[in-house]
């Protein structure tokens, strides 16, 4: 209920107007007479609430920024933990040096690819 009142806060403000200026218009066209003080504590009753609201209204605003903010900054995070953390691998202009400088040899045997580490990260790179 609160979400709904904070994103429809102008919504909100805009019905209150319309509301009180029927009540006046009634008033006039039906020669009833609401008493003054009624008059003005809706009004101040409903400037109030709409002072609330556009009070909550900023507060959540704030908050959203400080949680888009932390976010981008989780986002530029976790990118540098994936690019420290990922599997080795030759770039292109590596595997392309490597091919150039291979072609010149002429392969009789077999070529076996040994690592120090009995991994699959290790494994994979050589």
């Amino acid at each position: 209920m609160n979400e709904f009142i904070v994103k429809n806060w102008e919504l909100i403000f805009l019905i209150g107007i319309i509301i009180l200026g029927s009540i006046g218009y009634i008033e006039k066209i039906s020669n009833f007479q609401w008493s003054r003080q009624w008059l003005i504590a809706l009004l101040l009753l409903f400037l109030l609430i709409s002072m609330g609201q556009v009070k909550l209204s900023l507060e959540s605003n704030r908050e959203i920024e400080l949680l888009e903010t932390k976010l981008e900054d989780s986002i530029i995070e976790l990118a540098e933990l994936r690019k420290r953390t990922s599997p080795r691998a030759l770039v292109k202009h590596q595997r392309e040096k490597l091919i150039e400088e291979l072609q010149p040899f002429e392969i009789r045997y077999p070529i076996i690819v040994a690592c120090r580490f009995m991994d699959d990260e290790s494994y994979n790179y050589a």
